[in-house]
């Protein structure tokens, strides 16, 4: 494996100005423009081939031993010399002082000691590397060492195997590891089972990372505030912790596998790009503010198997225009569906028994809703200021217990509700409705 340094030896410029010599073209004239740059540019070139990084800390050195050794061994064969400045120049700009890429291969064997990638790298070296590759066994040690490539760009660690400091195998992304970075995109370990909390939080230029399919838990703050535009979770991942992709503000689309059961609080909130959303079939629980002000979703495919909505779950989605219940779906938290301004119409599904409050409030443009047979409790201001609604469908025979205030900020004087025939005495009697417009019809 190659050592790469900041400064040349000597011997190093030596050998490079001699093997320029040896490959100069014939048809080019040394003392003039084109031939002073021909052989800096190769000088150089040989110079950056022999594990020297370019820096600024080495112009000058360059310079001036260029300049030497045409004067001193080659009697100003091509006249640096003579044309201090132009030799300069050239040496300045072919030098290409940027960030390089690097590819390291490691191989280590568990009983070796730990903190290896630091030993193969100058440190000095280290906020120049763009590109990263690393195979075999990775300590944690290493991944301290990693965070100060200030650079890096692409991050390649899928040949890699996690071991912890008494070398055992960990399989883990530790806790913060690339927090903070510019990292853009990461492939992470094929054989990675969990990735730790605030892995990558406010990692604001990530675009992409994989997710091997031996994942199985993401931990809080993963990829809280990243530049992540899309995301597939595996099938594998089986818990997701609190706001793991929430305020990622270029995230476009998501994709939860069939493992998850249980959302997570907060897992989406405030990604106010967020299109297209596809949950996985065996979603039971979406939980607290999981999709709060999520502005830009429009329609959302609920799983057949939910069974809760968590309060805030969706709240000021004010794209949301389109929803539909499954009949797996009990239980609608607080403030769940509060200031969905683009709701219109609603079918409140049958087996779904509770309403929490200000469940739909706000709802600007909520002009129906329809309340299935078994809601049973519709709880404080649960439609609060929904202004446009004018027509309620209850199929309850039996009035569900509801609030007085449950319909504060609406007019009651222009809203319609709809009892099943033969019905309407009880509704008239009981206390949250009070309409001044009571039908009876078969709905």
């Amino acid at each position: 494996m190659m050592k790469y340094k900041l400064i040349p030896d000597l011997e190093d410029i030596g050998a490079a100005y001699d093997v320029a010599i040896e490959n100069y073209p014939e048809n080019l004239e040394p003392d003039s423009v084109e031939g002073r740059r021909e052989l800096i540019s190769s000088a150089l070139n040989y110079i950056k081939d022999n594990g020297v990084v370019p820096s600024q800390q080495s112009v000058k050195l360059i310079q001036n031993e260029l300049i030497r050794i045409d004067r001193d061994n080659y009697d100003s064969l091509f006249g640096l010399a003579e044309n201090e400045k132009e030799t300069a120049d050239l040496v300045e700009q072919l030098w290409n002082i940027e960030p390089i890429d690097f590819t390291y291969y490691i191989t280590l064997r568990r009983d070796t000691s730990q903190g290896k990638l630091a030993k193969c790298i100058d440190k000095e070296i280290l906020p120049m590397i763009r590109n990263l590759t690393i195979e075999g066994v990775l300590c944690l040690e290493d991944f301290a060492t990693i965070k100060k490539m200030e650079n890096l760009v692409f991050l390649n660690l899928k040949n890699t195997v996690v071991f912890d400091e008494k070398m055992r195998l960990f399989a883990s992304i530790p806790e913060a590891a690339f927090k903070g970075m510019n990292i853009v995109s990461v492939i992470l370990p094929k054989s990675t089972r969990n990735i730790g909390r605030e892995a990558f939080e406010c990692c604001g230029k990530l675009q992409s990372v994989n997710f091997p399919k031996t994942v199985e838990s993401i931990e809080s703050f993963a990829f809280h505030r990243t530049g992540l535009t899309s995301v597939i979770i595996p099938d594998t991942v089986k818990t997701i912790g609190h706001s793991v992709f929430a305020d990622s503000p270029n995230l476009i689309s998501a994709v939860v596998g069939d493992g998850l059961e249980d959302l997570g609080k907060f897992a989406f909130s405030k990604c106010e790009s967020l299109k297209f959303v596809q949950l996985g079939q065996n979603l039971k629980v979406i939980d607290y503010g999981d999709f709060e002000c999520c502005s830009n979703i429009s329609f959302i495919v609920l799983p057949n198997k939910l069974s809760a909505i968590g309060d805030n779950a969706f709240a000021n989605c004010t794209g949301l225009s389109f929803l539909v219940f499954p009949k797996s779906l009990e239980y609608i938290g607080n403030y769940s569906f509060d200031g969905c301004s683009g709701l219109v119409n609603l079918y409140i599904g049958d087996n779904i028994s509770y309403i929490g409050h200000c469940a739909f409030g706000h709802c600007a443009n909520l002009e129906e809703v329809t309340l299935s047979e078994n809601v049973a409790s519709i709880q404080h201001n649960a439609f609060k200021e929904s202004l446009n609604l004018r027509t309620i469908y209850c199929k309850s025979k039996n009035p569900p217990s509801v609030l007085e205030k449950h319909w504060h900020g609406s007019n009651k004087r222009s809203m319609n509700l709809y009892v099943p025939k033969g019905f309407s005495n009880r509704y008239k009697i009981q206390e949250g409705w009070r309409f001044f417009n009571i039908y009876e019809e078969d709905i």
